[in-house]
């Protein structure tokens, strides 16, 4: 019985400090979302080579194009200057704002990447740049976006001071806290669950 009793306290022991890693590893705040945009590309321009550079990333007027970012609103914006990178302008109440996947071609354009959001009330629309060559305007305050939202982006490509670039209209057509480009599960969530199991097999066995 004692033996029994001391190895029940060892798995309890050893799964409450494996939990307490993984908050102390993982602190508590909002879920980043993956926000999936879909629609036409309805324009390319800039350079006499902006149409064929366009055609050999697989991109002609009229294709669809999709991109997916991911939104993280308890982070706040950032973007690189002098090889550094630095928070947003307070100004702007700013939030972190990646690229994930999708069509998005010329993503090191200018002098370093441009992680952020925000939203303009003067207009009522919401701003995202990503990694400096992705822009997207959708309309409304995130809070209120739904599928289907309208929106519209700009991809750039090229020298700042003659850029070349795709633009179009989009329509948000998937809201996740899952990333689509990702397949396989978080290690630690793995480990977890396989230890979990393990100590639940071996307390059974024992009682």
């Amino acid at each position: 019985m004692t033996h029994t009793l001391l190895s029940r306290i060892k798995v309890l022991t050893c799964t409450t400090a494996l939990l307490s890693c993984l908050f102390v590893f993982n602190p508590a705040h909002a879920v980043p979302v993956y926000y999936t945009f879909e629609g036409t590309l309805n324009s390319i321009s800039g350079g006499t080579d902006a149409v064929s550079t366009a055609a050999s990333n697989g991109l002609n007027i009229g294709d669809a194009v999709s991109y997916t970012l991911l939104v993280d609103l308890d982070l706040g914006g950032t973007y690189e200057s002098g090889g550094s990178t630095v928070s947003a302008d307070p100004t702007l109440s700013s939030f972190y704002v990646d690229y994930i996947g999708g069509d998005a071609i010329g993503l090191n354009y200018g002098d370093g990447e441009r992680n952020y959001g925000y939203f303009d009330a003067t207009f009522n629309n919401t701003f995202l740049l990503s990694d400096s060559a992705l822009y997207l305007t959708v309309f409304g305050p995130i809070d209120s976006w739904g599928i289907g939202q309208s929106s519209s982006f700009t991809n750039f490509w090229g020298e700042p001071t003659s850029a070349n670039f795709l633009s179009g209209a989009l329509a948000l057509t998937s809201i996740s806290d899952t990333n689509p480009y990702a397949s396989v599960p978080e290690p630690s969530s793995l480990l977890l669950l396989g230890l979990g199991l393990l100590g639940l097999t071996r307390t059974r066995r024992q009682v």
